[in-house]
């Protein structure tokens, strides 16, 4: 399905919705008005679209505008919208920037065509784990990629942007989130966990909620509640068994949970309160307050995290309140909450990824890449990583070898020293 949409050169925005058939090619028209279509979405056998107004010029002074929200059948064709009553109206809706053509991207689909091959960027690899010598990435695009050791891959679409991937021995565990929009209906429900089987592409739902998704090293997964949209959804424990709701303390914002010992460690509190880390029970769903996280004169603005060496090691970004500056430092928590160690970061931390006994990945914005050493938290190799305008997003380990994943979809193999 295609909404699109033009700038007339007057007071209106001229446009269209339509379906194209990828494999024959063929196009059909979904409305007969020429209304530019900002937002189109599937829900079931029905879709759903939003519009600008006929007339832009109605709302010119205004600091946002009124769109409607229509839906019609999927097979649905030339539907006049003055038949349609509108599934809702939203008003005040902020302008978006206005984006020109991607001359960069236009001028390498030119080149690929003439070398008789077709461009195709690849999407923003959010997760990626090994499977023996083969490389697993979930991306944006909606597609989990499995790529082998000969540059080649195959590729599963999964209907959502991609920003978890876990290994289940004889199938992949995908989580899939849609983007968040105002137009979103109520009950909307935009996170899925779902099983892929590599070797044929089908898939199972597991679970759809509201929510971020954790795994246990025992297999149980972690459906945290979030708080958008308000209030904040319900806790589950996902099991081999089934789901079952739990109630755990309010997550911090922008602190994702971590597998750590036999359960998962996750980051309690509020903006306006303390930061509390705590472990959770993966039978009970109880919570074990570990350390305060809180620091005076700063604000917790996110935290990663790994278990490794008997050490819950935290990459900590901070915020100062008054000027809005962000520094970073690593610490490692012993089991009793204690502070074993703790060291500075040179620029943000983007990942953690525990070596062998006895080391741990840790890479930060810009490409740096540091070898530390889980007993004392020293570093012990460093280099910065050739990764362009890109910034790194993702990190997968594997023996002595590093994917790293970028914003501009490459991903970097990176071989460390023994």
């Amino acid at each position: 399905m295609i909404g699109h949409g033009q700038y007339d050169g007057g007071a209106f925005f001229e446009g269209g919705l339509e379906l194209w058939h990828r494999g024959t090619g063929k196009r059909r028209r979904l409305i007969a008005d020429n209304r530019e279509v900002l937002l189109c979405r599937f829900d079931g056998d029905r879709i759903r679209f939003t519009v600008s107004p006929v007339d832009d010029l109605d709302t010119w002074e205004d600091p946002g505008r009124t769109l409607t929200t229509y839906e019609i059948p999927v097979d649905a064709h030339e539907v006049e919208l003055t038949s349609l009553t509108p599934w809702a109206v939203h008003e005040d809706v902020p302008y978006l920037p206005y984006q020109g053509p991607h001359e960069g991207i236009h001028r390498l689909e030119t080149l690929a065509r003439r070398h008789g091959v077709e461009y195709r960027p690849e999407g923003l690899p959010w997760a990626m784990l090994w499977r023996d010598e083969d490389l697993a990435v979930a991306t944006g695009r909606g597609e989990v990629v499995l790529w082998h050791p000969d540059g080649s891959a195959e590729r599963w679409d999964v209907g959502a942007p991609a920003i978890g991937l876990w290994d289940a021995g004889d199938r992949l565990l995908v989580a899939t989130e849609l983007p968040r929009r105002f137009d979103d209906p109520p009950g909307h429900l935009p996170t899925t966990l779902l099983g892929l089987d590599p070797t044929t592409g089908a898939r199972e739902v597991l679970f759809r909620g509201t929510h971020h998704l954790s795994r246990t090293p025992c297999g149980t997964f972690l459906a945290e509640g979030l708080d958008l949209p308000a209030p904040r959804g319900h806790d589950h424990l996902i099991t081999a068994d089934g789901v079952r709701r739990i109630t755990l303390t309010r997550p911090y914002p922008g602190c994702p949970a971590f597998s750590g010992g036999p359960g998962l460690y996750r980051v309690a509190g509020t903006w306006d309160d303390t930061a509390t880390l705590v472990t959770v029970d993966p039978q009970s769903g109880m919570e074990r307050p570990v350390t305060d996280l809180s620091h005076p004169g700063r604000s917790l603005d996110r935290t990663l995290g790994v278990h490794h060496d008997g050490l819950a090691i935290l990459a900590i970004t901070w915020r100062d309140p008054s000027s809005g500056r962000r520094t970073a430092g690593l610490r490692g928590v012993q089991a009793d909450g204690s502070t074993a160690w703790e060291h500075p970061f040179p620029c943000l931390p983007v990942a953690l990824a525990p070596l062998d006994p006895g080391r741990l990945a840790v890479l930060g914005t810009g490409g740096l890449l540091e070898i530390r050493e889980t007993n004392g938290g020293s570093v012990t190799d460093s280099c910065t990583l050739p990764v362009g305008p890109a910034e790194p997003v993702s990190l997968a380990h594997r023996a002595h070898r590093l994917a790293v994943g970028l914003t501009d979809g490459r991903i970097l193999l990176v071989s460390t020293s023994p």
